[in-house]
């Protein structure tokens, strides 16, 4: 059964990503408590909205 939502999200996009950032982008998802899926969302709204100097949120932290 689907979680009800206000804002439903019909649409997938896929990416290849290296082993590099994939181990990242899991790691950034533990320490945020966040989704991979709303990672991107966030990254997303960063460049799309017109944004000409996009800038990482303050709860972003560098992995590495």
């Amino acid at each position: 059964m689907f979680k009800h939502t206000d804002n439903p999200k019909y649409h997938i996009v896929s990416v290849r990503v290296s082993e590099e950032d994939h181990e990242n982008l899991h790691m950034l998802s533990r320490q945020s408590q966040k989704t991979i899926s709303d990672l991107m969302r966030e990254a997303l709204q960063i460049w799309i909205p017109g944004n000409a100097q996009p800038q990482q949120p303050n709860s972003w932290r560098t992995v590495k």
